[in-house]
Parts: C-alpha cells; sequence; structure tokens
C-alpha cells in the first residue's frame, strides 16, 4: 500500500518538459508511446494503469512553456537501488 492516501504503491517520477519556443496545450497519449522505467542491471518496472495515459494528472503552466507528468510504476525497484533510468519520448 501507499503511504500517501489516494496513491498507488510503487514508483511514481514526475518528469518536468519545457518549451522556450513551443506552446503546451495538451499531452498526447497513444499506442506509439515509448516512455520505460529502468533499473540497474536493464531490468524494467512493470508500468501502472496510469503509466499509458500521460494527460491524466499531467500540469500545464499557465504560461503553457512547461508541462509536469506523473509516471508511474507499480512495482518496487530491488532493493538497494540507487538511481533510475527514465527514457521515452513525449508528443
Amino acid at each position: 500500500m501507499s503511504l500517501v492516501p489516494g496513491r498507488m504503491s510503487g514508483v511514481e517520477i514526475h518528469i518536468r518538459v519545457e518549451s522556450s519556443d513551443l506552446h503546451i496545450i495538451s499531452i498526447a497519449s497513444g499506442e506509439d508511446q515509448s516512455i520505460v522505467i529502468s533499473v540497474p542491471g536493464g531490468k524494467s518496472l512493470e508500468a501502472g494503469d496510469r503509466f499509458s495515459d500521460l494527460n491524466f494528472m499531467s500540469q500545464i503552466d499557465d504560461n503553457g512553456r512547461g508541462v509536469t507528468i506523473p509516471i508511474n510504476a507499480t512495482e518496487l525497484p530491488p532493493s538497494g537501488t540507487t538511481k533510475l533510468l527514465v527514457k521515452g519520448e513525449i508528443t
């Protein structure tokens, strides 16, 4: 269980994306998304239900120049993990 009421157990990462020349209106989510949370040793964490919908809980700045996107995994990294690698593309 999560220690925070209303949150799923596992790992939640908030990615910050900013643009100086584009205006962010929304985050597209579809089958072609490719965001992966990995731990050292090449293991990928299993994605949570909200992982497939980047628009859910994303917070676009009032000026449209930045967005914060939460991404989660339902499982915890192996004991002793000191870093996570997040790779992907956001449209």
